[in-house]
């Protein structure tokens, strides 16, 4: 029991808890199957819908987060940073300084006085 509460302590620590609640339902699930066809347990129509449920819970879960997943990656793919703008010194020995729009009018008027 001890080695079982360590392992659920440092799987919680590297999942999200609801991915780790989401991890035990299935467990139990799966050991409730398993005694079924070792030991010849008959299970209830009630089991069985539970069981049923139990596992396509965890698979709409997977694939919701799946999904979530992708549509961060295409976001963080579609995001990308303005590109600066130099803007030239008035003959006054001032270097330029890089002025970052993201607005192509600014960008045009700012071409234009230079």
């Amino acid at each position: 029991f001890y080695g079982y509460s360590e392992v659920a302590m440092q799987a919680l620590s590297n999942v999200h808890p609801v991915t780790h609640a989401i991890g035990n339902t299935l467990r139990r699930v799966v050991i409730m199957l398993v005694c079924a066809v070792v030991f010849r347990t008959p299970m209830t129509t009630l089991g069985m819908v539970g069981s049923a449920a139990a596992i396509l819970g965890s698979y709409m879960y997977s694939m919701a987060k799946h999904e979530e997943k992708a549509q961060e990656k295409a976001l963080a793919e579609k995001a990308t940073p303005p590109e600066p703008i130099v803007v030239a010194p008035i003959q006054s020995g001032i270097p330029p300084v890089p002025v970052v729009t993201s607005d192509d009018a600014s960008r045009q008027q700012a071409q234009s006085q230079s």
